[in-house]
């Protein structure tokens, strides 16, 4: 006699929770799997569905998320930037391999000239890579800003998603201007005492141009951005993108070199 055939067991249901990560974990690897900058717009429960589907064999309905785990899709959508935003600056930054983190090491920062060359390469070297390869931090930056863009203020969701967005920028802004301390500590360098602002709020204007000016050139790029001046060692020409001769000139107006020295060696702008 044949043994009876049972159905194969269930697998358990997944949790509430389960579900969510994810959700969020496919929601990032749709994100990073995109050639274009990170945007909101092909973020959708659809395009999770099917990339859970066919890279993992799993299957996830639209039931199973929309108003039992979200509100909304806008809502999901935020989430996975606001994920994606926690996982930032990313850790190549100022890696020992990084391109900040290699101008500072091998720099000569005895002499005011060497601080003065080294963070004017640092910034040109790191600026013109940012340009080279849509960067993700103000890729997030910009989807989030939209996603509250296309909301009324009378939407329900609207205070709740602005909250979580200006919450995402402050973070955003707080890791990036320690960053930003690191390297000012190690080539030296301080906020003009003239200005009268702490070296924090300086480094956060900083970061708020470096965002504001990489924007402007990412939604409206630059046939002729690129330029050569003679910056390099002994006056060598050296390829420079608009964006990154501005925050030059942005870090210029700001910092200069620290420690025992007459105030007209100071200006970082001075040629050298």
């Amino acid at each position: 006699m044949n043994p009876p055939d049972f159905p194969p067991p269930k697998k358990p249901r997944r949790s509430r929770a389960e579900l969510k990560e994810l959700m969020l974990a496919t929601g990032l690897e749709v994100l990073g799997q995109r050639d274009a900058p990170a945007g909101h717009d092909t973020l959708t429960y659809k395009a999770v569905f099917d990339r859970l589907a066919d890279e993992h064999g799993i299957r996830v309905t639209h039931a199973s998320v929309h108003e039992r785990i979200w509100p909304t899709q806008r809502a999901f959508q935020l989430d996975v930037l606001r994920r994606m935003a926690e996982q930032l600056p990313a850790e190549t930054f100022l890696s020992e391999s990084g391109a900040a983190a290699t101008v500072v090491r091998d720099a000569d920062l005895s002499r005011p000239d060497g601080q003065r060359r080294a963070t004017r390469e640092m910034i040109r070297v790191s600026c013109n890579a940012d340009m080279a390869e849509p960067d993700i931090t103000l890729s997030v930056y910009r989807s989030i800003r939209m996603v509250l863009l296309k909301l009324s203020k009378s939407d329900p969701d609207y205070d709740s998603l602005a909250a979580a967005i200006e919450d995402t920028r402050r973070d955003l802004s707080a890791r990036y201007a320690a960053l930003f301390g690191q390297l000012v500590e190690a080539l030296n360098l301080r906020v003009q005492p003239q200005l009268g602002v702490s070296l924090d709020d300086a480094l956060h204007l900083l970061f708020t141009q470096v965002v504001a000016l990489a924007d402007g050139y990412g939604i409206e790029p630059d046939r002729a951005a690129m330029f050569k001046l003679p910056t390099g060692p002994d006056g060598q020409l050296q390829e420079w993108h608009r964006y990154s001769w501005s925050i030059w000139a942005a870090a210029c107006a700001l910092l200069e070199l620290d420690g025992d020295l007459p105030d007209s060696e100071r200006l970082l702008s001075a040629v050298s």
